[in-house]
């Protein structure tokens, strides 16, 4: 819920929530339903409080099939694991030039999504159909980060790199 509020209010476009071998949660189609009702009604409520005139689309729940088959919607599909030890974030940005030439405020229109796993952790198979399906997988440093946590961090440096921040 938290990651909705906020990243609604810091620039968000879309929430994709998904089913993972290791989520907690467990959500049938009732279930799945209100809860999306729910999450729309923070989004809105949090458009409001930030003055966003548009807001951020919340999908219904995706299989991690479903959610494989949207990356080709995007320009670059960033998947933040503890496992990556080689290509960090900042990298992974820098070398798909996301930012290059913009100026401050200004989106350069790269769409990019941003998969967090949940709160158990995302199965090596689920990391592997990822990157089978075009997802590059990235490190956020050292720390392992709540799913809340990894959330925001990894959308503001994105937004921050893509130019979104002056």
């Amino acid at each position: 819920l938290l990651v909705l509020q906020k990243g609604t209010e810091i620039g968000y476009t879309a929430f994709i929530p998904v089913v993972s071998e290791r989520s907690i949660v467990k959500l049938d189609a009732d279930r799945a339903a209100k809860k999306g009702e729910r999450w729309r009604k923070i989004v809105q409520s949090a458009a409001e409080q930030s003055g966003r005139a548009r807001l951020p689309e919340v999908h219904s729940l995706h299989s991690w099939q479903q959610l494989c088959d949207r990356f080709t919607d995007f320009d670059l599909v960033l998947l933040p694991w503890e496992g990556e030890e080689a290509a960090g974030l900042k990298e992974t940005l820098k070398a798909k030039n996301i930012g290059a030439g913009v100026g401050a405020g200004a989106s350069n229109g790269t769409s990019i999504l941003v998969i967090i796993g949940p709160e158990g952790g995302l199965a090596v198979s689920e990391v592997e159909k990822a990157r089978s399906c075009g997802a590059l997988t990235v490190s956020l440093g050292p720390r392992i980060l709540r799913t809340e946590t990894a959330g925001l961090a990894c959308g503001v440096a994105v937004l921050y790199e893509s130019g979104d921040f002056s």
